[in-house]
């Protein structure tokens, strides 16, 4: 590998972070993956930095080390692989102590378990996929963001996603239930390409947030609240789906409800 690869992934693996973060733009995140796509070094660094994710998301809510662990464990970190001091000052952000850690321990074999822990006693909470939704919606709503094929028209929808992603993502109108479709656009969820779709409901935006999941046995709707948006996600025909919208959470349920009954 080059000076100027080296360079690129280290670069990208900081990008990999963002992007998992839902804090690329839809180009930003299209450039990392196709980086990716020609690099196993940062596929590798891929799969670790997902992995670490989970392990502190499922952890960090439940679990406090002591503080007496704690510093002989940062202290052997700092012994055995150089960890840098900034990386555990409380004044410096998560995101950048762990931003630091990784360039320097990304080529390193024993990054996979430093960096687990570090992560678990350093980064505070991870965003979560309904973190994710509601910021990918909040921009969507910017204007001029929220299409990128206007048509009320299923049948030129859906072949608009054809060769711009790698499925096949369900488009129903709802127009006579009263939800029309408005259109669509092109989004990245979760380290994924992910098909918005956008119906109306008196004015106000639903979207629909489609991917292939298809590990994933079907499943009833689960509700939540983010930023004062509604949420409701749920498992069907082996596609991961997330509606959202600042309508009622019965509003909502009701077009989720008329969304899932239709063929």
């Amino acid at each position: 590998m080059t000076a100027s690869s080296s360079t690129t992934c280290r670069e990208m693996i900081l990008l990999t972070q963002a992007e998992l973060d839902g804090e690329l733009s839809a180009a930003e995140a299209v450039g990392v993956a196709a980086h990716r796509a020609n690099c196993a070094d940062c596929q590798a660094a891929y799969r670790m930095i997902q992995a670490t994710r989970l392990v502190v998301r499922s952890q960090t809510a439940r679990h406090t080390m002591p503080a007496r662990a704690r510093q002989e464990l940062l202290a052997r970190l700092r012994k055995a692989g150089g960890l840098p001091v900034d990386a555990v000052r409380q004044n410096v952000p998560a995101w950048r102590r762990v931003s630091w850690w990784w360039m320097g321990l990304a080529s390193s074999a024993s990054a996979v378990m430093a960096a687990v822990a570090v992560l678990l006693l350093t980064v505070p909470g991870q965003r979560d996929l309904g973190e994710t939704i509601t910021d990918a919606h909040i921009r969507a709503l910017q204007p001029g963001h929220l299409l990128d094929l206007p048509s009320s028209n299923q049948h030129n929808v859906m072949p608009w996603f054809d060769g711009k992603i790698d499925f096949a993502p369900p488009v129903k109108n709802l127009a006579d239930q009263g939800f029309p479709l408005q259109g669509s656009r092109l989004d990245y969820i979760a380290g994924r390409s992910a098909a918005a779709l956008i119906y109306h409901s008196q004015q106000h935006p639903i979207e629909l947030f489609v991917w292939p999941n298809p590990n994933a046995a079907d499943s009833e709707p689960e509700g939540e609240v983010r930023n004062g948006y509604n949420i409701l996600h749920w498992n069907q025909q082996k596609m991961s789906l997330w509606a959202i919208s600042d309508v009622s959470s019965s509003q909502l349920r009701e077009f989720v409800d008329r969304w899932r009954n239709v063929p």
